[in-house]
């Protein structure tokens, strides 16, 4: 489990890049990987916020329709 200092910076970094994500559609991966590359290993991050973008976008999707 990550110590609280990774919590602290990470979570406000994911809210920033998925309010990035709702606005424009893309983005969260530019806004979110290079600051969190300083906290996890990269090979940590780009599975999960290829994950986190997929689930977001295929709830969109469903909200809105095609």
């Amino acid at each position: 489990m990550p110590d609280l200092s990774v919590l602290a910076v990470a979570e406000p970094t994911l809210v920033a890049a998925y309010l990035v994500f709702g606005m424009v559609g893309f983005g969260t991966t530019l806004v979110a990987a290079p600051i969190l590359a300083h906290l996890l290993p990269v090979s940590t991050i780009v599975p999960a916020l290829a994950v986190t973008d997929f689930i977001a976008a295929c709830s969109g999707g469903f909200r809105f329709g095609p």
